[in-house]
């Protein structure tokens, strides 16, 4: 998440995006703790002694802990410091660059192309850099942009097209929507799949998985239900899931659109009773005993996510003027909408009674935040609830218009 802000704010702002890839990062940390190690069957002496560890090695427990703290004291000498809302970001507050580490990928955001190049040339005298220039790769999503007008297309159609043809669907016919508006249902008992199949049907949802975290959120809601099933996948589980991979075959040109200008911080929080309760990515592992207890619970949930995005966007420093120049502050509250009065009302009525009194504390989060004034919760209608393609099947119409809300869109000129 937080390095589609960080793209959503360069595209806003027009700023620079370069990445940087560090070779054999891991070899570069000092580890602290006394670690042994047997001699490389190349350079036994004979005497069967042991080596000391001056270095982490990749496969060392310790060896990612070792780097980032490797790269943090070297930032650190540079006037970078780590954010709160998220370490793996860090900003220089005199020269406005940020640095995003994931690993031993780096990307350098910045407004000034000579003030990221010292940057560049003094990681590179710390540590064996390759310089990848403009980003246009990411975590395996392609990145293309419109400078003109201030746009960033976010895409992984290769990984689509990779999933597709390991599975033989390369010229499948597609479908409009990525599950029916039926549930799935388990196995019937005794019935218990082969090794074989429960782990293709493993494998299947975990790539599925990664490109709904990464640009294609629209079927979110189609992968959790189907990762239910993974411990005893039936065929009608695996058709499901073929089913999804059929979909994505039909709109895989379809990018995540990032486009300025900056706008405040808004959500939209439902929750589905009696099937899976959640707003968004979250889903609530909880038994809710009324419709409104369930929606109250996921806006709780929907609190904390918009709480730190609220924070990760100040520490950003995040104008939301349109061209960037100044620092306009914070609004007092994230707006929530929500269809559903009764949560509302409990959120905003501190009264307690039967109904309400067996909730657990954590889930009154939400009134304390509503009562500071850090979230404003709306009321808006069932039909113009973004959300609803989260927390359950859509026809047609209504999920297109969902997937649009999500951003999701073709680029004018774009091919299969």
């Amino acid at each position: 998440m937080s390095y589609k802000v960080l793209f959503a704010i360069a595209a806003a702002w027009d700023l620079e995006i370069e990445q940087m890839d560090v070779k054999t990062a891991f070899l570069y940390g000092e580890i602290e703790e006394d670690i042994y190690v047997e001699q490389p069957k190349e350079f036994e002496d004979g005497s069967e002694r042991v080596c000391k560890l001056k270095r982490a090695l990749y496969g060392l427990k310790q060896a990612p802990r070792v780097w980032f703290k490797t790269l943090s004291d070297f930032l650190a000498t540079l006037n970078f410091k780590p954010l709160l809302a998220d370490c793996g970001i860090f900003v220089n507050t005199e020269t406005g660059i940020f640095i995003a580490v994931y690993v031993d990928d780096l990307l350098i955001v910045g407004k000034d192309k000579s003030r990221i190049r010292d940057v560049k040339a003094a990681l590179g005298r710390r540590f064996q850099m390759t310089d990848l220039g403009p980003c246009q790769y990411y975590l395996g999503i392609r990145i293309r942009r419109d400078r003109k007008s201030r746009t960033i297309y976010l895409d992984q159609q290769g990984y689509i097209d990779k999933i597709l043809a390991q599975i033989g669907l390369g010229d499948c016919k597609p479908t409009d929507t990525p599950m029916t508006t039926t549930r799935l249902h388990k196995a019937d008992d005794g019935y218990i799949c082969s090794a074989g199949d429960r782990h293709r049907f493993q494998s299947l949802v975990g790539s599925l998985m990664y490109l709904m975290l990464g640009t294609r959120p629209d079927i979110a809601f189609a992968v959790s239900c189907v990762s239910r099933y993974s411990s005893n996948p039936t065929p009608t589980h695996e058709a499901a899931v073929k089913r999804i991979l059929r979909y994505l075959a039909g709109t895989k040109i379809y990018v995540l659109v990032l486009r300025g200008p900056l706008r405040p911080l808004v959500g939209w929080t439902d929750a589905d009773w009696g099937g899976r309760l959640g707003y968004a990515k979250v889903n609530l592992r909880t038994t809710a005993l009324s419709t409104c207890e369930a929606e109250y619970r996921a806006t709780t949930n929907a609190a904390k996510e918009a709480m730190w995005l609220a924070r990760l966007y100040s520490e950003l420093s995040v104008d939301y003027g349109t061209d960037g120049k100044g620092i306009v502050k914070e609004p007092a509250a994230v707006i929530i909408y929500s269809d559903n009065q009764g949560s509302i009302a409990l959120a905003k009525n501190p009264t307690q009674h039967n109904r309400n009194r067996h909730i657990d504390i954590q889930a009154h989060f939400i009134r304390e935040q509503v009562e500071r004034g850090t979230i404003q919760l709306e009321w808006v209608r069932t039909e113009d609830m973004i959300a609803d393609g989260l927390t359950k099947p859509l026809p047609r119409d209504m999920f297109e218009k969902f997937r649009d809300a999500l951003g999701l869109q073709k680029i004018p000129g774009d091919r299969a």
